[in-house]
């Protein structure tokens, strides 16, 4: 696999295969973007998370997990993921 030498507009849908997909999101300087691959087409966002920003989700995941607990409801936490798995959208 070669290295896409071509720095991807942001913020908008661009026609990709799936292995350019997985291809750009390797490249160092996506590190820290929020990525998408939907129907033949990628997408990258890059948009630094803010101390409020930040505080303001910690703050609303530690009140529900809370609000979970005291109500026995079972919940599942998870920021920022990303998933893949080949051979599927």
């Amino acid at each position: 696999m070669t290295n896409l030498q071509i720095k991807l507009p942001t913020d908008t849908w661009v026609s990709a295969t799936g292995n350019e997909y997985l291809q750009t999101i390797e490249n160092p300087i996506y590190t820290r973007a929020k990525s998408y691959y939907y129907q033949g087409k990628l997408r990258i966002e890059i948009s630094p998370v803010s101390y409020d920003r930040a505080k303001d989700n910690s703050l609303i995941a530690i009140a529900l997990g809370i609000f979970c607990s005291l109500k026995n409801i079972r919940s599942k936490s998870l920021t920022n993921c990303s998933y893949r798995k080949t051979g599927l959208q």
